[in-house]
């Protein structure tokens, strides 16, 4: 789980927000050995926080239809919101992050 929320750190300081994390997007190299790895994959309903050329902020993403890209299996990790709000955010990855961690701690998926 630590490495899970260092890479959203990690993005989140630059301006990068996954918007769909749940375990399909997370790969664990080396599980059964001393030094597990996590990798997360599956950015590509993810966007960048930008600012144009005149300062104004903006929102730079691959698609507005995060719907059509996730999986219905997934969509029980993701905020409600995360499908219908025109303004996403890092909050959207710590309500993922959170309901990975239940599932991991408690082994019991959340409810789609």
């Amino acid at each position: 789980m630590r490495q899970i929320a260092e890479v959203m750190r990690y993005a989140h300081d630059k301006k990068v927000v996954h918007r769909a994390l749940c375990p399909q997007s997370i790969l664990v190299t080396n599980a059964t050995g001393d030094r597990p790895r996590v990798k997360v994959y599956n950015w590509q309903v993810g966007y960048r926080e930008g600012t144009s050329t005149s300062g104004v902020s903006r929102n730079v993403t691959a698609t507005s239809h995060v719907d059509r890209l996730v999986e219905d299996a997934s969509t029980a990790y993701m905020a409600p919101e995360a499908l219908t709000d025109d303004t996403p955010g890092e909050h959207l990855d710590v309500f993922s992050l959170g309901a990975i961690a239940y599932h991991v701690l408690s082994g019991i998926a959340p409810a789609a």
